[in-house]
C-alpha cells in the first residue's frame, strides 16, 4: 500500500496492489496536463509515489493515452536517479498533431529542495547557450519545448552557493511526433513519446536491439554519446565516432535508417542506444504506430520483473521483447510458465538469445518474467 500525490494539492490517491500484481490509478487530464504556456516556467505538477512504512518494494509505470494515442515508461525509484542526463526525443515536423503545434519537449524534476539544474540545449544536433533552472521546492517541474529536436540536450545538477549537486528526475520525449523511414516517406499517424531518462551513471558499453514484433521493416535508432571521442561499433564494426551529445545516424529529418535484425551495438565508452517504432504504414504490417523506448545495456539486467500490459487506448497487439544467455533461456518464465514463443539464437550477439512473444489474447495485466540470472525486457503495444 502506499500513496500518490501532486505537489501542488490538487490530487491526492491511495493505493494497494498484490504481489506481482497490478494496480492503476488515473490522474485526471485537466490536473496533470502541462500547458505549452507553462513551459519555460518553474511549476508544481510533479507527482510523488511513496510506499507506507513497512511494506515492500513496487514496481511502478506511467502511462498517458487518449483517442487512439498511448505512450508509457517505466518510473524510476529516487534511489538510483542521477545529476546528468542527455535528452531523446524526435524531429519535429509542421505536419505532426494533424496540423497541431507539435513540439519536442522534457522534463526536469527536483527530489530536494534547493536544486539547481543547467541546461545546454542542443537544437538539431545545433549547441545552444547554456541557462540555469533554480528549483526551490521539492517536485519543483521545469518544462522545456522546441520546435526543433532536443535530443542531445544536456541537462545537469549542479551546486549551488550554499550546497552541493543533488539528484533530478527527468522525462523526455515529444507531445505527438510522426515517424517514418528512409523507404517510407509518408508515414501520416503521430502519436506521444514519452519515456523517464536513464542517467549517464547508469549507462553502458553492450546493446542488443531487437526490432518490434509486427515491425518487419525493421526500426529506427539513435545512439547517443556521453563523452567526446566515443567509437560506436555494430556488430563489431566500426560506424562513427561521436562527441558528447552528438547522435549516431547524424540526420534529423522524418526518413531515419532502420535496423531490421538483431543487432550488436557497442562502443568504448558510455552510449545510450534509443529505439523507435515508425508509423504503421511503415511497419510491413500495418500494425503499430511512433514510439521510442530507451534501452537497457547489457550490464543492466534483472532476473524476477513484473511488467504490465494496457489495452488503453485502443491496443490490440501486445508484445514482450527478452534478450537473455542462451544457456540461461530454458530457464526463463511467463508467469511461472515457459513462453509459448521459442528463443532464437542472436548471431551478432555471440551467446544470446532473443525472444518476441505476442501475448494472446490483449488484457490489460500484469505478468511476472523470471530468470536464472539477469536478462533485458521491453514490454509494448499497438
Amino acid at each position: 500500500s502506499g500513496k500518490i500525490s501532486m505537489t501542488n494539492g490538487t490530487f491526492n490517491a491511495t493505493f494497494s496492489v498484490a504481489a506481482n500484481g497490478i494496480t492503476s490509478v488515473n490522474i485526471p487530464h485537466g490536473l496533470a496536463h502541462i500547458s505549452n504556456a507553462e513551459s519555460g516556467t518553474v511549476i508544481q505538477k510533479s507527482l510523488r509515489l511513496t510506499v507506507d512504512p513497512g511494506q515492500p518494494e513496487v514496481v511502478a509505470y506511467a502511462q498517458q493515452y487518449g483517442n487512439a494515442r498511448s505512450a508509457a515508461t517505466l518510473l524510476l525509484p529516487t534511489n538510483v536517479l542521477g545529476k546528468k542526463y542527455f535528452a531523446s526525443s524526435y524531429t519535429y515536423s509542421a505536419t505532426n498533431g494533424g496540423g497541431q503545434s507539435s513540439r519536442s519537449q522534457f522534463q526536469v524534476i527536483a527530489t530536494q529542495p534547493s536544486t539547481q539544474v543547467r541546461v545546454t540545449p542542443m537544437l538539431n544536433g545545433v549547441k545552444a547557450a547554456p541557462f540555469i533552472i533554480p528549483l526551490v521546492n521539492t517536485g519543483d517541474m521545469y518544462q522545456y519545448q522546441s520546435t526543433q529536436d532536443v535530443t542531445g540536450t544536456l541537462i545537469e545538477s549542479i551546486a549551488t552557493a550554499t550546497g552541493s549537486c543533488l539528484p533530478i528526475a527527468v522525462f523526455s520525449g515529444s507531445s505527438s511526433a510522426t515517424i517514418g523511414t528512409t523507404t517510407c516517406t509518408n508515414p501520416g499517424s503521430f502519436d506521444p513519446l514519452f519515456q523517464q531518462l536513464y542517467p549517464v551513471s547508469t549507462w553502458g558499453k553492450n546493446y542488443g536491439f531487437i526490432p518490434f514484433g509486427d515491425y518487419t521493416n525493421g526500426n529506427p535508432y539513435r545512439v547517443i554519446a556521453s563523452e567526446d571521442n566515443t567509437s560506436i561499433y555494430f556488430n563489431n564494426s566500426l560506424i562513427t565516432t561521436l562527441n558528447e551529445g552528438q547522435i549516431y545516424p547524424a540526420t534529423f529529418n522524418l526518413t531515419p535508417q532502420v535496423l531490421t535484425s538483431a543487432t550488436s551495438i557497442t562502443s568504448d565508452k558510455p552510449i545510450c542506444v534509443v529505439q523507435y517504432a515508425q508509423t504503421s504504414a511503415c511497419s510491413g504490417t500495418n500494425n503499430g504506430d511512433p514510439d521510442m523506448v530507451i534501452l537497457n545495456p547489457i550490464e543492466q539486467n534483472i532476473s524476477d520483473i513484473t511488467i504490465f500490459t494496457s489495452t488503453q487506448q485502443s491496443i490490440n497487439r501486445q508484445w514482450l521483447n527478452v534478450l537473455i544467455k542462451t544457456a540461461i533461456a530454458p530457464s526463463f518464465t511467463i508467469d511461472g510458465a515457459p513462453p509459448s514463443t521459442a528463443f532464437v539464437a542472436a548471431p551478432n550477439i555471440p551467446g544470446y538469445s532473443y525472444l518476441q512473444h505476442l501475448f494472446t489474447p490483449a488484457v490489460s495485466g500484469s505478468h511476472r518474467l523470471y530468470a536464472d540470472s539477469g536478462f533485458n525486457a521491453i514490454a509494448y503495444g499497438f
